[in-house]
């Protein structure tokens, strides 16, 4: 026997299985109210053990057959992404004809905490303010000036990004 296309070894050459029937019903809506509120309508949906994965960001669902809900700890990152609803038995099918959107938006910019000119002799850090910053996988925040010289992001949170050029930069300035 073969499961995925591996060879399955069985105790005895006894290989029992059981074949369920796929789920009926699914989220066919989802919802992202503000940064953390999170909703996913459907039919017969999960009424315990469920998790709400939205980005990357995730929170225990509750609520009915049809509607469930939860507040995410981690906002979720700029771009679109479906919201998932997740049980021990695997993720739970969508038809939602429409993905959550959350936008990128930068506030403000400081260089070396002040001014907004580049230091040509390299080792410059810059802290941009601002929402929809990945603070679940740091390598998916980039940041690349006008010529293409970027900048190595070490630290993400709800509202900030901060990173440093660590090559000899050309003399310019940056802004929002």
């Amino acid at each position: 026997m073969k499961v995925g296309g591996i060879d399955a070894l069985c105790p005895a050459s006894n290989c029992d299985f059981n074949r369920e029937a796929p789920p009926t019903g699914g989220v066919d809506a989802q919802t992202l109210i503000g940064a953390l509120s999170v909703m996913a309508s459907g039919t017969n949906l999960p009424t315990s053990d469920a998790i709400i994965s939205v980005g990357g960001s995730k929170c225990t669902a509750t609520g009915t057959s049809t509607q469930l809900s939860c507040t995410l700890t981690i906002p979720v990152p700029a771009g679109e992404h479906d919201v998932q609803v997740i049980t021990a038995n695997g993720i739970v099918p969508s038809t939602a004809a429409t993905k959550v959107t959350v936008d990128l938006t930068v506030s403000a910019v400081a260089v070396n905490g002040a001014a907004t000119k580049l230091n040509p002799a390299g080792l410059v850090s810059i802290g941009i303010t601002g929402t929809g910053f990945d603070q679940t996988n740091l390598a998916n925040n980039k940041v690349t000036l006008e010529d293409g010289t970027t900048c190595r992001v070490y630290y993400v949170d709800s509202t900030n990004l901060y990173c440093t050029f660590d090559d000899k930069l050309t003399d310019g300035s940056i802004s929002p």
